[in-house]
């Protein structure tokens, strides 16, 4: 009896864990111009064991292959998949014409997917282009800063509709950022993945946004500078306003953006004042540490210094500090830890662990060393300094 009912949990419980087989086709529109193309995407939420493309009769693939996409997740030890085709045609005739099925076998099932009508007009004037109002407005989160002090600058896109940005390439060259050091945090130039979406009044007009872009910047020089406006050529979908049984239509835009304002930023000069030889144009606000791991050690041993870096500010573009060490001390490795939390003020934590073998007997030191920044929030100097430690070493 025991048996068996261990039999009927085990079979119970395999059955909880299978997943239903979910097979779709989404194309972004049913009705195109003889010179437009579609854009038809198969969706299944399982990676299949075949996957059969219908014929795509009266149809150019623009594409050799399609696009595939696969994703994998695991969730409470159990793993599934998702998997996407997509196909970009154009029609070669006018009329309606069929997207048959897709097969896929799984398990040693077959599935398919609903055939479908595209209607075909004659060529339009501007192919998948849609009327759409585009702006690209540039946002800091300051614009009064000391110089090597670190702000953001958000470029936004705002339409008058629902658009998705599909790949974006810069138009002007990076000299004109010659003024400013950083890095940009970047959602991608082919497939971006992740956009930060809003709405905004822009002229006494509602408008959605898209964050698309935002640099991480700090001036190099004193004075007032002015970030010249980004141009962008983008690529997006926008919703033209129609819908069919899968969904809202979308339109393919390409278009070349300007942003409409520049970027003026006023950099204030550091203070001389308790300015000492030690400081290297750190600015920020900052925490630091070094331990020594062993301070006694045999000649063919080993020991690691860990240092770690907690803090806002411009050490994202500065070299790492490194330990100061006596002759008889050498690196023979470095291992490096960072953790960067972005957002107007981007927080991080710096770990290096240096591991550091002596090249004799006796007693050697890690000298002293002092970690010198400005803090442009009470306005001041720090220098954090670390007391010298003896390390002795013995045959």
């Amino acid at each position: 009896m025991k048996k068996i009912a261990f039999i009927l949990f085990f079979i119970l419980t395999q059955t909880g864990f299978a997943q239903d087989v979910e097979f779709t086709v989404k194309p972004n529109r049913t009705k195109i111009g003889l010179n437009e193309e579609v854009q038809i995407k198969f969706l299944m939420n399982v990676i299949p064991e075949s996957f059969k493309a219908p014929f795509f009769r009266g149809f150019i693939m623009k594409t050799e292959n399609p696009g595939i996409k696969t994703e994998r997740k695991f969730s409470n030890g159990v793993e599934s998949a998702e998997q996407v085709y997509t196909y970009r045609l154009q029609p070669r005739e006018k009329g309606t014409l069929y997207i048959e099925s897709a097969t896929i076998r799984k398990g040693g099932k077959e599935y398919k997917t609903e055939s479908f009508e595209i209607t075909v007009t004659d060529s339009v004037k501007s192919p998948n282009q849609s009327d759409v109002e585009l702006y690209l407005i540039a946002e800091p989160n300051r614009t009064e800063v000391y110089e090597g002090e670190l702000f953001t600058v958000g470029y936004k896109l705002l339409s008058d509709r629902e658009i998705t940005v599909n790949r974006y390439v810069r138009d002007n060259k990076d000299g004109d950022f010659t003024d400013f050091q950083g890095y940009k945090q970047k959602y991608g130039y082919s497939e971006i993945e992740e956009t930060k979406k809003g709405k905004k009044v822009y002229k006494g007009k509602k408008y959605e946004t898209v964050e698309i872009q935002r640099y991480y910047l700090s001036p190099v020089k004193s004075g007032n500078i002015t970030l010249p406006p980004l141009e962008l050529n983008i690529e997006l979908l926008a919703y033209n306003g129609e819908e069919n049984k899968f969904g809202k239509e979308y339109d393919k835009v390409t278009q070349k953006v300007k942003a409409v304002n520049s970027v003026k930023i006023k950099s204030k000069p550091l203070p001389e004042k308790r300015r000492q030889e030690s400081f290297n144009g750190l600015v920020g606000r900052y925490n630091f540490s070094q331990k020594v791991s062993k301070t006694h050690l045999k000649l063919e041993e080993t020991f690691d210094i860990e240092m770690i870096i907690e803090g806002v500010g411009n050490q994202l573009a500065l070299p790492m500090p490194k330990p100061n060490l006596s002759e008889g001390l050498e690196i023979i490795k470095t291992k490096k830890e960072d953790i960067v939390i972005l957002n107007d003020n981007p927080e991080y934590l710096f770990k290096v662990i240096y591991t550091i073998k002596p090249k004799y007997t006796g007693e050697h030191s890690v000298n002293k060393i002092t970690y010198a920044y400005f803090n442009p929030v009470i306005e001041e100097y720090i220098y954090d300094k670390k007391n010298e430690q003896t390390i002795t070493v013995i045959e």
